[in-house]
């Protein structure tokens, strides 16, 4: 299934690509809200018009990847994915979180974690334009 979505903004574009046999598999609360608020907020930033979000899902194993593109400013997902993961679950958010983050980030992937396991979580790649972040967990 396919939706375009254009949302009360100056010129920002929303694509949702999810298969039709994922559309009703159950998925961690509160994940993608805050990518795609981050993908508006920090990456269209600077940007005026032609902002694009692709929102898609899909199956690896037994993982349901949730994958939120834009074409906006990019970061650098290396230095974000080592952030992640020097974080352990049981840390206190705020105690070791002075990397700059974000607490949406590292609470999305800290719930995946908890509902999921440590091996699940988000995960940030890296993408010619803009930025990719996916969220892993358990299908």
């Amino acid at each position: 299934m396919i939706w375009h979505i254009t949302l009360p903004m100056d010129d920002l574009h929303v694509d949702i690509r999810i298969p039709d046999d994922l559309v009703s598999i159950n998925m961690v609360h509160l994940t993608l809200q805050p990518l795609a608020e981050n993908a508006i907020i920090h990456g269209f930033a600077d940007r005026p018009s032609d902002c694009r979000i692709t929102i898609s899902a899909r199956l690896e194993g037994i993982a349901l990847v949730l994958r939120v593109e834009d074409n906006g400013r990019g970061c650098e997902a290396d230095k974000i994915n080592r952030m992640l993961r020097q974080q352990p679950v049981s840390d206190p958010i705020g105690k070791s979180n002075s990397g700059g983050t974000g607490y949406g980030t590292m609470n999305v992937h800290r719930r995946i974690q908890l509902h999921c396991g440590e091996a699940f979580g988000l995960r940030y790649v890296e993408v010619s334009e803009g930025t990719c972040v996916e969220g892993v967990g358990v299908a």
